[in-house]
């Protein structure tokens, strides 16, 4: 009987701390003809959260068109061996195609959109937070700090060792930070439209590089 086992050999992450591929490797057993083949590693473009599961990235690995190529190769090297074989096939297995010009830019423009997406989990994870936090400083800044301040602003204070209006001018000026930073990264996320409308490969791998690069510089200056 037929069995394929896959092994992550290693992730490799991108900018953001995402999963950007996978390398891995196949072993294939037969029970009848009672031989082992195993694949060479090879790095499957993957798209996972930092911290996926096992199970998510073999998931995606097993989905991806290098999976099928290693996997149909050592299908070759199992239609030719002799039954009852007992020695290892070879483990050379002949390299990926190399992606397309199409298939390239459209794993360019994939990261750009998963690597933003992850930057951008830090407005959006705690949104209804910052939103009333900001709400609240804006009616307590333009109170003269003379009503309730409320909890939103005094445990942030507390927290911080901050007097009311000195946490409540922190609190606004991180909001506006946030606010600036989001229009940032949206705009560099549409600037993945360079990439598909480059003239060469070399113009799209350029525009890839200054994407991902401006949208790591704006993430690193976030309070």
């Amino acid at each position: 009987m037929k069995q394929y086992q896959l092994t992550i050999l290693g992730t490799a992450l991108n900018t953001a701390g995402a999963i950007a591929s996978a390398q891995f490797s196949i072993a294939l057993s037969d029970s009848a003809l009672g031989y082992l083949a195993n694949s060479t590693p090879s790095h499957a473009a993957i798209a996972a959260p930092g911290d996926a599961a096992p199970g998510e990235i073999r998931a995606l690995v097993e989905a991806s068109r290098e999976y099928a190529h290693a996997k149909a190769m050592l299908d070759i090297g199992y239609s030719s061996a002799a039954p009852g074989q007992g020695a290892p096939l070879a483990t050379a297995v002949a390299p990926a195609p190399a992606l397309t010009d199409a298939e390239q830019r459209k794993l360019w423009v994939s990261a750009v959109d998963d690597t933003i997406a992850v930057m951008m989990f830090k407005f959006t994870r705690f949104q209804m937070g910052y939103v009333k936090r900001e709400a609240a400083a804006i009616a307590y800044r333009d109170s003269g700090y003379t009503i309730d301040p409320t909890i939103w602003i005094t445990r942030f204070a507390d927290n911080n060792r901050l007097s009311y209006p000195d946490a409540c001018e922190r609190i606004l000026t991180q909001a506006e930070a946030y606010r600036v930073g989001l229009e940032q990264l949206e705009a560099f996320r549409m600037d993945k439209y360079q990439i598909e409308r480059a003239p060469t490969q070399k113009v799209a791998r350029e525009a890839y590089n200054a994407i991902m690069a401006n949208a790591q510089a704006v993430y690193e200056a976030l309070p």
